[in-house]
């Protein structure tokens, strides 16, 4: 049942037809695939799942089933022990509903196929899978494509398949990887004796790096384990340092602003809903001053910022005769009490912000312009 070949009642279809599988004994297969069907048919389905005990997959992408829709699926696989094969692409899939089925994947002994390519993952979703990846056996493959992944959770993946003893297959390609998860994956892979394909987009900006990488494929295939390797690393020295959502805080922003000023390469700098402060944007303030490098910096919205350090903020850029586009908000946007570094940002990144490197556009008088923006589109489905 693919397209609108269901009706207009999709809903009702669903109900009846999750009703008639409970106890059916011979369909091994359903395709609901492009149906716009919704939570609450997500909600049926997974009633069945409950019940049935012979159905091995379910093809549901593109049904705009969400968070919402994902959270009742979760709950009907803690209990399932026939479904292996779930795909969910380019179902409005957050790191909520990420969440909720690796908790799910925690304790289910029977999937063996998981895919989420095309929704909004980012790093605290990938960081939540790959919690679940430490300890899940089952899972062969995995495709985590066309998302918005950056580094800490291309960190954390890498670092799961230290200890993960079952995946095959994994697919990282189209998200916003750079230089330190490549780093990561060089690593962790020397520990892994399973994984033999390997799909991952990167960015890096290094020579170096690309050939560590390579290396470590090259040894892998001298074991005949790999069977397909990366799909493309790109070096090149522009970088976007897109950090939107990180809820960072003050403490996190101490560190990309050191990092900033060390940098000859980041051109781009996105920072809007990252909690910052004002200790947060007085250390950036001193940061910018030093930076050599920039051209856009980007802190219109989701922080916390008072009227007084925002000053700050653009006295700074005045002073750096590189950065010509700005977009730092005002009072509007700006809320008067601080919040706290959110506590889920992972150990190993303690002194080392993600970085995502990607091609920008040409801007006016062949300079070369960053804007967030452009640097999403470039891994956006």
């Amino acid at each position: 049942f693919t397209g609108s070949t269901i009706g207009k009642s999709k809903e009702a279809f669903i109900v009846m037809l999750s009703d008639e599988l409970r106890t059916n004994t011979t369909v091994l297969s359903m395709q609901l695939d492009q149906n716009a069907l919704g939570a609450n048919a997500a909600k049926a389905l997974a009633d069945m799942l409950r019940h049935n005990t012979t159905l091995k997959s379910m093809k549901l992408d593109d049904n705009k089933i969400g968070d919402k829709g994902v959270a009742f699926l979760a709950k009907a696989l803690e209990v399932n022990s026939s479904l292996k094969q779930l795909n969910l692409h380019k179902n409005g899939i957050t790191d909520t509903g990420a969440s909720g089925l690796a908790e799910a994947l925690k304790v289910n002994c029977t999937m063996s196929e998981l895919i989420l390519t095309s929704n909004g993952l980012r790093s605290a979703g990938a960081t939540s899978l790959a919690e679940m990846l430490q300890v899940n056996s089952t899972l062969r493959k995995v495709d985590l494509s066309r998302n918005a992944i950056c580094d800490i959770g291309a960190f954390q993946i890498a670092a799961a398949l230290e200890a993960n003893k079952g995946l095959v297959e994994l697919g990282l390609l189209d998200n916003k990887i750079g230089e330190r998860g490549v780093a990561q994956f060089s690593q962790s892979l020397r520990k892994n004796s399973t994984l033999k394909v390997l799909g991952l987009t990167a960015t890096v900006c290094s020579q170096k790096q690309t050939a560590d990488l390579e290396a470590v494929y090259e040894e892998m295939q001298s074991f005949h384990r790999v069977q397909r390797a990366i799909s493309s690393i790109v070096e090149g020295k522009e970088q976007c340092l897109d950090l939107s959502h990180e809820k960072l805080g003050d403490d996190g922003i101490a560190r990309v602003a050191t990092l900033l000023e060390q940098s000859k390469t980041v051109l781009g700098l996105n920072l809007t809903y990252c909690q910052i402060g004002d200790a947060g944007a007085a250390r950036l303030a001193k940061a910018l001053k030093a930076n050599e490098s920039l051209m856009e910096v980007s802190l219109v919205s989701g922080n916390q910022i008072s009227a007084a350090a925002c000053c700050t903020l653009q006295d700074a850029i005045r002073q750096n005769a590189r950065i010509y586009d700005t977009d730092l908000g005002n009072s509007d946007n700006i809320h008067e009490q601080p919040i706290a570094m959110d506590s889920s940002l992972p150990a190993p990144w303690a002194s080392v912000p993600p970085v995502h490197p990607g091609p920008c556009p040409q801007g006016p008088d062949n300079i070369q312009s960053v804007s967030a923006a452009a640097c999403r589109s470039s891994s956006a489905p």
